[in-house]
């Protein structure tokens, strides 16, 4: 019996070992069917950014060109164009000449990649082969084309556009590009029209009416359909308006008085001071949160509302109320940027009002 037993148990061993050979043997050999997939599915041409500090987070548009035997051209849009790196995919790191990278995602249309910062890409296609840099210039040239919801527009003079979105204006400088057989546009971010970051978009198709473009950057993804508007008002690029220094909506700032040149004192005795009580407020209670942006010049923009009753539930608040206190928001002014680590950044504040039977009674900048 001991005998038998011993042989169950050495064949048992022998079965288990041969299961544990077969098994990591369909892994290594799934691992480098992956790493051959992967290999093969990276070839081509991808366009994006990927972010870093410029004074402050900017995006640094790039187009990679897999080539079939390991190489790599590189473009930095607005900058240098590198031949000939090496690249490589070994399991789930993708190396870029020397830079190591986790492999994140790849499919057909779309590479991720992340070593601090999560750079995603997107395939180029549809080539405009029979079409040309100057042919795009001179049609966008003073020129104005909107979506068809009317919310997205951009009007391009020779060397800056304005573009508006949701009511929120920004001016940059443009410039178009041409790599083999793809055209594209950069918006630069700095002011000098000078400069390596910005936002990049792929020119599908263009006609003397009809404009396509492929976004891929911090504000949209995917295809935007123009039309060319004749009769737009022209805006004044020279007027004053409240734009983001950088393409990124800025960081958390939660001390609303270390932000202002008066003190956070200061700003409740404006809004104390200034609060007229209306009687078509009366029965509201609760707390109406302020959220707005202070770039790096100073400026005050992109103001929001979150307003909630006295147990912290959503409710609906009359716009009279609002705009009342976003006029005295105005006179606040005397705004500081935000610094960190040597850097300027634009920053979200906030300021929490409360409001019972609808008197302003606190204000918690």
């Amino acid at each position: 019996m001991e005998i038998n037993r011993g042989v169950k148990l050495g064949i048992s061993i022998i079965f288990l070992s041969m299961l544990c050979l077969f098994v990591g043997q369909k892994l290594l050999n799934g691992l480098i069917n992956l790493e051959f997939e992967n290999s093969k599915m990276i070839q081509g041409t991808w366009v994006g950014a990927h972010k870093a500090y410029n004074g402050h987070l900017s995006p640094f548009p790039s187009i990679f060109d897999f080539k079939p035997e390991g190489i790599l051209n590189h473009l930095i849009v607005g900058s240098d164009y590198n031949e000939g790196l090496a690249w490589s995919i070994d399991n789930q790191e993708l190396s870029l000449d020397t830079f190591n990278f986790n492999l994140i995602a790849l499919d057909n249309d779309k590479l991720s990649y992340q070593s601090g910062n999560l750079t995603t890409m997107v395939r180029l296609r549809s080539p405009l082969t029979n079409r040309s840099k100057s042919e795009l210039d001179d049609l966008l040239a003073n020129s104005v084309w909107s979506n068809t919801k009317g919310d997205k527009s951009f009007e391009f003079s020779d060397s800056t556009a304005t573009v508006s979105r949701n009511g929120n204006l920004e001016i940059r400088c443009w410039d178009s590009f041409a790599y083999k057989n793809y055209l594209l546009l950069f918006f630069i971010e700095n002011k000098s029209c000078e400069g390596a970051a910005g936002r990049i978009y792929q020119v599908v198709d263009f006609s003397e009416n009809r404009l396509i473009l492929l976004g891929n950057n911090e504000l949209e993804s995917g295809r935007i359909v123009l039309t060319r508007q004749k009769d737009m008002p022209i805006v004044d690029q020279n007027s004053d308006h409240f734009q983001l220094c950088g393409f990124y909506a800025g960081r958390s700032h939660l001390s609303v008085s270390d932000a202002h040149e008066m003190g956070g004192r200061f700003i409740q005795n404006t809004f104390s001071e200034n609060f007229q009580c209306n009687a078509s407020w009366k029965g509201i209670t609760g707390f109406l949160r302020l959220k707005f942006m202070v770039n790096c010049e100073g400026k005050t923009g992109m103001l929001s509302w979150q307003t909630m009753d006295k147990f912290y539930k959503s409710m609906v608040v009359p716009t009279s109320l609002t705009d009342h206190l976003e006029d005295i928001f105005e006179l606040t002014g005397n705004w500081k940027p935000l610094e960190r680590n040597d850097y300027i950044h634009d920053a979200w504040k906030s300021i929490i009002f409360k409001i019972e039977d609808g008197n302003l009674v606190s204000i918690a900048p």
